[in-house]
């Protein structure tokens, strides 16, 4: 059993703020609720979850949100008494208590890091007008999810260098140095040389820049990465699941 951290403190962009009057993005309605009370309900089949920030709830756990998406996460895992966490983002409506059980039962109990990443083709064929941020390797091409299964001591080591690349995140050059080159360098062929570029030559890169061993999970669940970022994407997926 693991702790669980659900973060609902993304704020809402301005569109998204004017159109359907929320704060934040958990807030957006669905399925006769919200995304929140949609993950929630999700993840609570695996223990009772702890929602940093987004909207009250009564008998819910939950604590304020921080100024940013670092702080947040800093106040949830300051909380957790598991060795080991799973942290949820509240954004996501195809969220299923199947695609969580398989990530974690595929997860690899001595890494530090556990992230979802999903085959670009199954999630063009079931979220066709979705568009995708992807990385594509010799394994295949990938997109990310929006899970991590993350080990306490592994984030002790890895926040001031988190926090760093969060403060230099509109700064090419300055990540360019917290990164390293080595990572950079695998980032860039990806894009020009994917052929030569090996998924455990990146876990190994960014388990050196996190420095602690990261494992990613190549998951057939597509809802894992299926977040809602603009009001353009929450308009498509309420279409999508109107017809």
């Amino acid at each position: 059993m693991h702790d669980i951290v659900i973060l609902a403190h993304g704020n809402a962009d301005p569109e998204t703020k004017e159109k359907a009057g929320v704060n934040y993005r958990s807030e957006l309605p669905w399925q006769g609720s919200t995304l929140v009370d949609h993950v929630y309900k999700v993840s609570s089949e695996f223990g009772e979850p702890l929602v940093v920030g987004g909207p009250q709830r009564d008998g819910w756990r939950q604590v304020p949100g921080g100024n940013s998406f670092v702080e947040s996460f800093t106040i949830g895992a300051s909380l957790v008494t598991t060795q080991q966490f799973l942290l949820v983002t509240a954004d996501l409506p195809f969220l299923t208590a199947e695609s969580i059980q398989y990530f974690i039962s595929n997860s690899d109990p001595d890494a530090g890091w556990n992230y979802p990443i999903i085959p670009i083709d199954i999630c063009k064929r079931e979220f066709p007008n979705l568009k995708r941020t992807t990385m594509k390797v010799r394994e295949g091409e990938f997109t990310g999810g929006n899970l991590c299964l993350i080990d306490q001591h592994a984030f002790q080591i890895a926040r001031p260098i988190i926090q760093q690349a969060y403060d230099a995140r509109k700064s090419p050059i300055q990540l360019g140095r917290i990164a390293g080159l080595q990572t950079l360098g695998l980032i860039a062929a990806t894009k020009v040389l994917p052929k030569f570029t090996t998924l455990p030559a990146l876990q190994r890169a960014v388990g050196k820049f996190l420095k602690s061993p990261t494992n990613a999970v190549i998951t057939p669940f597509a809802g894992i990465g299926t977040d809602i970022d603009s009001y353009e994407q929450y308009q498509a997926i309420m279409r999508g699941s109107e017809s």
